[in-house]
């Protein structure tokens, strides 16, 4: 397996960088080896159609309990996917979620909310437009043209939490695999190239409790 690390410093809040160079031939780009968070995201992507990445989140809030552990239970949402293109497939989709996880009750908020940040920072989303055409040999007939907000994001997205004062525990962490369609595209690979966003998502939570020491790409 191939795994491509990013280390990134504390950012301000309010601030978002773009960061030159971040991704040098061997994929890998020091940004700093001081922060606290990892993030891991898979190269193999997945086709969210227009599920709703905020409710994905929100439902992993209610897996992962505050008693330290996640439900593994599948989480699941119904959505629409469709191919932009001429005749391009369409039609309806469940998403599948499936969590895990263990951390102390406090940190439980902080990590499902950073890693909720991060994703959407980090989301390929934009219109799809498809356009159904005439079958046969059918006179008069009108193209039908659909635009619909779809997203697509990394498989497996996890985070967790670097204690100084613990280096030899088991960090605490949660994790989701996310399946609806798998896609060529590395969208992992393309954000060694910006991550400003996810950065800056991440220092962001809470004040800034929270600063990101790597993403790694699996």
């Amino acid at each position: 397996m191939l795994s491509q690390y990013i280390a990134l410093a504390t950012i301000a809040a309010s601030s978002v960088y773009a960061l030159p160079n971040i991704a040098n031939r061997d994929n890998t780009g020091v940004w700093d080896p001081n922060g606290n968070i990892k993030l891991t995201f898979s190269h193999d992507t997945v086709k969210l159609g227009d599920v709703d990445i905020n409710a994905m989140f929100d439902a992993l809030t209610g897996a992962c309990h505050e008693s330290g552990q996640c439900d593994t239970s599948p989480l699941t949402f119904d959505g629409w996917w469709q191919a932009s293109g001429l005749n391009g497939e369409m039609g309806p989709i469940v998403v599948t979620m499936d969590p895990s996880g263990a951390y102390p009750t406090w940190i439980r908020n902080g990590l499902v909310d950073t890693l909720r940040a991060a994703v959407l920072a980090a989301a390929n989303c934009g219109n799809s437009v498809n356009t159904q055409g005439c079958g046969g040999d059918e006179k008069g007939c009108q193209l039908t043209k659909t635009t619909a907000w779809q997203c697509e994001i990394p498989k497996y997205v996890g985070i967790n939490f670097q204690d100084p004062k613990a280096a030899n525990a088991a960090p605490p962490n949660i994790g989701a695999d996310i399946t609806m369609e798998l896609v060529d595209s590395d969208i992992c690979a393309q954000i060694l190239g910006g991550m400003g966003a996810v950065a800056g998502a991440v220092s962001g939570y809470a004040g800034g409790i929270f600063s990101l020491l790597s993403l790694a790409c699996n």
